[in-house]
């Protein structure tokens, strides 16, 4: 199950698991294992979804796994080792995504795709709910910082890349500096598209005016 399109996991077949095969390769060595492994990964993110990151458990995600807890440990010592894979596989998720959109158009058209893929993403309220939690826990605790800050270093990576292809630049420092930009205007604006249905605005227009400023911030 990737992130943003809603509904529960089920069990990821051979081919997807292929594109998370380092992260599985974690916690598990056989096939059946990282398949396990990557169902309890869609489990964990469902229960943040549903009901936020305090009610997950090892045993919860046993749960709804049909396995038993003593399983589960054989792939998760603790609950952080847990929260740490979740982490991993969440950032991961978006990777697979972006190898999704369409890459035939010139380096301005791909980061345009990508830049709508993200903003169409945050109108999801699967995507709302985990990272609103996922924010909210990581500033209570410093462990969950460090993991949650490295996936945000890889998105902006990502971001800085695609930047420097648009522009043809060979300044990373300022494409580092504009990355930061875009995605605080995407992740400021999922605020307010979390509460669209309470606030009064069209969301068309506010995601074609965030559009362009994006691209504005992007190739200044």
């Amino acid at each position: 199950m990737r992130e943003g399109e809603g509904g529960e996991s089920e069990p990821p077949d051979s081919r997807e698991s292929e594109a998370y095969a380092d992260i599985l390769g974690r916690y598990a060595n056989t096939p059946k294992g990282r398949g396990r492994v990557m169902q309890a990964l869609g489990h964990a993110l469902d229960i943040i979804a549903e009901k936020g990151i305090e009610p997950l458990s090892l045993r919860e995600v046993a749960r709804r796994c049909g396995i038993t807890v003593g399983n589960l440990q054989h792939y998760f010592d603790s609950r952080h080792s847990l929260l740490d894979a979740v982490l991993a596989y969440l950032a991961r998720q978006y990777d697979v995504n972006y190898s999704g959109i369409d890459q035939s158009g010139d380096a301005r058209q791909r980061f345009e795709n990508v830049i709508r893929y993200l903003l169409k993403d945050i109108r999801s309220p699967r995507t709302n709910a985990v990272f609103f939690e996922l924010w909210a826990f990581a500033n209570r605790d410093p462990g969950a910082a460090e993991i949650l800050a490295g996936a945000y270093r890889h998105h902006l990576a990502n971001l800085e890349r695609l930047i420097l292809e648009m522009s043809g630049s060979t300044d990373p420092a300022a494409a580092a500096r504009k990355a930061i930009l875009v995605a605080a205007m995407i992740e400021g604006l999922m605020v307010f598209m979390a509460q669209r249905s309470h606030l009064d605005f069209d969301a068309d227009e506010i995601e074609r005016l965030c559009m362009g400023q994006i691209m504005a911030v992007a190739t200044d």
